[in-house]
C-alpha cells in the first residue's frame, strides 16, 4: 500500500524508536501518566499500541476473545499481561504528541546539520520553513545535539514520501505543458 503525501506529516514512533531518535525511558515516562500501570509488555508493543490505537479509550475485556483487537498489535503472552493489568477497565491509550514533536524536532535538526537545505526539508516533511526553523531552534534551546542521521530507518519513510511528490509533480508538469501546447 502506497503512502500518501499526507503521512508524511505522520511520525513514524516504531521505526525512530528502533533508529535510537527516543530511549524505552523517555517513552515510559510519557505513558506513565497516561496507563497506571504499564505491564510486562516490550516498548515496541506499546509503540504500536499508540500508532494503533493513540488518543483513544479502549476497553480491555477479561477474556482473550472479546480483545482480538489486541492480537493485531502484540503477542499472545503480552496481550494476557494487558489483560491482567487492565481486565475489565477503560484505557486512555496516549497520543504522545509531545514525543512526535521532539522526534521531529531531532530529525529536522540532525538533517539540517548535515547539509539538507531548507527548501529540501520543506519538501520532505510538507511543513511550513517556519515550523522547521521553530523545530531546530527549540532542540538546541534544550541543549540537544544533532547525529548522524545516514543509518536511520526513519528517513527511508520520508524519502520514499519525498521521491513520490517529486513523481507527481513532474508528472504534473507535463500534462500542465500539453494541456497549454
Amino acid at each position: 500500500m502506497a503512502k500518501s503525501l499526507r503521512d508524511s506529516r505522520h511520525v513514524d514512533l516504531l521505526a525512530a524508536f528502533r533508529d535510537g531518535l527516543f530511549s524505552e525511558a523517555e517513552l515510559r515516562a510519557v505513558i506513565k501518566p497516561a496507563l497506571r500501570f504499564v505491564p510486562d509488555v516490550s516498548s515496541e508493543t506499546v509503540i504500536r499500541l499508540i500508532e494503533a490505537y493513540g488518543g483513544l479509550r479502549m476497553y480491555v475485556a477479561l477474556s482473550m476473545e472479546d480483545n482480538a483487537w489486541m492480537l493485531d498489535i502484540m503477542p499472545n503472552a503480552e496481550a494476557w499481561a494487558f489483560i491482567e493489568g487492565y481486565g475489565g477497565h477503560r484505557v486512555q491509550v496516549p497520543f504522545c504528541l509531545m514525543l512526535r514533536s521532539t522526534v521531529r524536532a531531532r530529525v529536522l535538526a540532525a538533517l539540517r546539520a548535515h547539509g539538507w537545505s531548507m527548501h529540501q526539508l520543506v519538501a520532505c516533511f510538507r511543513i511550513h520553513n517556519r515550523s522547521i526553523q521553530e523545530a531546530v531552534r527549540r532542540f538546541h534551546s534544550q541543549g540537544g545535539v544533532a547525529v548522524d542521521p545516514a543509518a536511520w530507518q526513519y528517513l527511508n519513510f520520508q524519502r520514499e514520501i519525498s521521491s513520490q511528490s517529486r513523481d507527481s509533480t513532474s508528472e504534473m508538469d507535463v500534462t500542465l505543458q500539453e494541456n497549454i501546447k
